[in-house]
């Protein structure tokens, strides 16, 4: 064990079980990744951080890139989404 001290080693306990579960909420890796597609007709060349639309299309498996762009203030308005199947 690292620590020596118990009540330190439950404080460490504590802080890695909370990174872990807030992590684990933002991947959500506990199902299949779906792919999801992404349309914005209103400004094809899009850009957010880390993500350009081209021609008004975005597609993704990456959950942190799903959570941005369903973040955004336009989306529901000027993005749409849907899930592809494989």
């Amino acid at each position: 064990m690292p620590y020596k001290d118990p009540e330190k080693r439950r404080i460490f306990q504590r802080e890695y079980q909370r990174r872990r579960r807030a992590k684990a909420k933002l991947t959500n890796h506990c199902g299949p990744v779906m792919s999801k597609a992404y349309i914005c007709f209103k400004a094809p060349q899009l850009r957010l951080p880390g993500i350009a639309f081209k021609f008004g299309f975005y597609v993704t498996d990456q959950p942190d890139d799903q959570a941005m762009i369903e973040r955004d203030p336009m989306y529901g308005k000027d993005i749409f989404s849907w899930i592809l199947e494989p």
